[in-house]
């Protein structure tokens, strides 16, 4: 960015199921008036892989700018409508399915964090966009006023399920006894025998206890074990090492009367 220009603020957008800890895939646009405001003041947005910068341009201070615009223009803060490019983001992330709505994340309700300003979740009515951001000029000064440029940050945390591995046998071999054993504290069930929709028989094995977090990258290790016993003695063998996470986009709710769950279906084929 050219040295003319001045950051007014910048966005950090923080998302637990990647990788990075930065929320991958979306794209910023301003709204129709900000975009106006935008073409007239000269200022500029500088999108960066964690969020986005936003600058004005020239020598006038930034409170006497503001105030100007806030009477030429009666308008009292920016405004961004966010999108993301994963079509699966609300399947990973925590936040309502039965009603999804539009989020709305506003200066003016926010709480301090160390350096940033974390805004608060709102909702607002279901349009196009995944989230609505709002600075507001007020909250701008105010930082300036203390020879500060506002931080400010959205955290997004994955969502957790349960996760449900279905094996499915199609091979001629027997096994006498299946289970899942995991690296962690996480444990499953003893499994139980399922019908398929195509009439085939199954074993599904759920998680028990707290559910999984989703996550971009392996946090667990899950092996399928065949257990025999030979001589009246049980040993234990790996047939399955490293069992795939589940996929976000096969999210399964299942609703009963008095509650709602989220399952992970993960089909293995032996």
């Amino acid at each position: 960015m050219n040295n003319s220009y001045r950051i007014l603020f910048d966005l950090l957008v923080t998302h637990t199921y990647f990788k990075t800890g930065f929320c991958e895939g979306l794209t910023y646009k301003p709204s129709k008036s900000t975009s106006e405001l935008m073409d007239r003041f000269n200022l500029k947005v500088l999108n960066i892989d964690k969020g986005f910068q936003f600058y004005s341009r020239g020598k006038v201070p930034f409170d006497t700018f503001l105030n100007y615009i806030t009477k030429a223009t009666e308008h009292s803060y920016f405004e961004f409508n966010a999108q993301s490019t994963d079509q699966v983001f609300y399947q990973y992330t925590n936040l309502p399915l039965d009603d999804i709505k539009t989020l709305l994340f506003d200066s003016e309700q926010s709480h301090a964090e160390g350096d940033f300003i974390v805004l608060n979740q709102q909702f607002q009515k279901r349009s196009a966009n995944l989230f609505t951001l709002r600075i507001q000029f007020s909250d701008i000064l105010m930082h300036l006023a203390k020879d500060a440029i506002g931080h400010y940050r959205i955290d997004f945390s994955s969502r957790a399920t349960k996760w449900q591995y279905t094996i499915i046998n199609n091979s001629q071999e027997h096994y006498n006894e299946l289970s899942i054993k995991s690296n962690s504290e996480v444990e499953f069930d003893s499994g139980k025998e399922v019908v398929l929709n195509n009439g085939q028989k199954a074993i599904a094995f759920t998680s028990i206890g707290d559910n999984i977090v989703l996550s971009q990258i392996p946090k667990h290790t899950f092996d399928l074990v065949c257990t025999e016993s030979e001589m009246g003695v049980k040993i234990s063998r790996i047939l399955f090492k490293g069992l795939p996470m589940p996929i976000p986009s096969q999210l399964q709710v299942i609703k009963t009367n008095t509650e709602m769950s989220m399952v992970s279906p993960i089909y293995i084929y032996l």
